[in-house]
């Protein structure tokens, strides 16, 4: 009963139909069913990159409604392949359109839309001095904050980078915790994992795809909360934690 695990409750002194005991024992079934599925939540599986301002958003609508929403952050590309391989997702919420493109062409997905996006930058170095010490971002084979690093670095001439410079994070959120640790005297992130007053440096627009995060519905119950995750009060909070709007 996998609703129980979400602290679903039935009042078992509730009213129930007066009659026979068969009819109290239907209608106490009923009732029963009826929590579960109210208790059931949205799972949204998210990049991970998007999680201080999901969050936000999410205990904003957790508080104000019954039917909950939960996310499940990772790697667009790990989300991505659990979810082909039944993973029991609600939502789909990525940091490149090449996977949800992937998704899309297996009728895994439906409704996307994409309400934000974001920008790289470079924190630590300037561009000519990238390996002056070592330069972290995310897996430049297949997460998306790294496909779109090794664009960049591309643009400027950098790629590839020499032997033992570049540190390969599993995500873009590791990315930052290894720079923070000071395991990496540079970074390239996204704009929106910068601290307020980092110093850093905007990577041209230009050097590589557009950082666009697309978001569509896997089940029925993902797409009766797209419209609240893709409104003008959700895209705000995201534009406070530095994303961009996507007119």
């Amino acid at each position: 009963m996998r609703a129980a695990q979400y602290g679903s409750r039935v009042d078992l002194c509730g009213p129930v139909a007066d009659g026979p005991p068969m009819m109290r024992l239907v209608s106490f079934l009923f009732v029963f069913m009826a929590s579960l599925a109210r208790a059931e939540p949205v799972t949204i599986f998210a990049a991970v990159s998007l999680k201080p301002a999901l969050d936000e958003i999410v205990t904003v609508y957790n508080a104000a409604h019954d039917a909950q929403m939960r996310v499940s952050y990772g790697a667009s590309s790990t989300l991505a392949r659990q979810i082909e391989q039944g993973a029991p997702a609600d939502v789909y919420w990525s940091a490149h359109v090449e996977w949800m493109a992937r998704l899309s062409e297996m009728a895994l997905v439906q409704d996307v839309r994409t309400p934000i996006g974001n920008t790289l930058v470079l924190v630590g170095a300037s561009p000519d001095a990238l390996c002056a010490d070592r330069l972290v971002t995310a897996d430049t084979r297949a997460v998306p904050l790294g496909l779109y690093a090794r664009q960049a670095l591309a643009g400027l001439g950098a790629w590839p980078l020499p032997r033992g410079c570049l540190i390969q994070a599993e995500n873009a959120r590791a990315a930052v915790v290894v720079y923070q640790r000071g395991e990496a005297g540079a970074a390239i992130l996204y704009a929106s994992d910068v601290m307020p007053g980092q110093a850093h440096i905007a990577l041209d627009p230009q050097s590589h795809d557009p950082v666009r995060y697309p978001v569509a519905a896997v089940t029925p119950a993902g797409a009766s909360v797209l419209n609240y995750l893709t409104s003008a009060k959700a895209v705000a909070v995201f534009a406070a934690h530095g994303f961009a709007r996507n007119e």
